[in-house]
């Protein structure tokens, strides 16, 4: 069955769209990023939508605006997109979320928290050189092509370690990623 692409990302934004955090499971989360579960991967970089510099807007600083949370989930969902060329990445996605959004166009740094395990499952040496590299690449190729109307980070000014798993995120990804992946496979095939 060939369904075209556009549907399936209208679909994958309206699931996305209404993933939600179950409070018990990121408590759970929480908790067993004590013992060492996950990585948080920052990025920091300078938001585009469409090719251009996306403006600033005052209400970009309060997590709790309904604008700051369609930010945070256009941009985890670019850099999901992003991550899907390298699957032990997409398939270590767990949560992810803006830490905070500053004036300067806009610029955001984002937390991306990934599954220790799955990460070695897919033989990823989290934090090395080669690590960083590789996220800043497939970033950067995504800006080459990214989805029309999504907000994106363009400009990637650092992709670093981050120790701290600070608030929640609205990201659940489990079922959208299920989508991200069967878009991609019909994008290729």
């Amino acid at each position: 069955m060939k369904v075209p692409i556009h549907v399936c990302f209208i679909l994958s934004v309206a699931l996305c769209g209404r993933a939600t955090v179950d409070m018990t499971k990121y408590d759970s989360r929480a908790r067993n990023n004590k013992m060492g579960t996950y990585h948080d991967l920052c990025v920091t970089g300078t938001a585009y939508q469409n090719g251009r510099k996306l403006p600033w807007k005052e209400r970009y600083k309060n997590k709790t605006d309904p604008l700051f949370r369609y930010l945070s989930d256009d941009i985890c969902l670019s850099i999901h997109n992003a991550f899907i060329p390298n699957t032990a990445l997409a398939t270590a996605w767990s949560l992810c979320e803006i830490g905070r959004a500053k004036n300067g166009s806009t610029i955001a740094t984002v937390h991306v928290y990934l599954t220790k395990a799955r990460l070695a499952e897919g033989h990823v040496k989290f934090g090395s050189k080669h690590f960083f590299r590789t996220v800043k690449q497939l970033l950067t190729n995504y800006t080459l092509k990214p989805v029309s109307g999504l907000i994106y980070l363009g400009d990637i000014k650092s992709v670093k370690a981050d120790g701290s798993l600070s608030s929640v995120a609205k990201w659940n990804i489990t079922v959208p990623m299920i989508v991200l992946i069967v878009k991609y496979y019909l994008e290729r095939h």
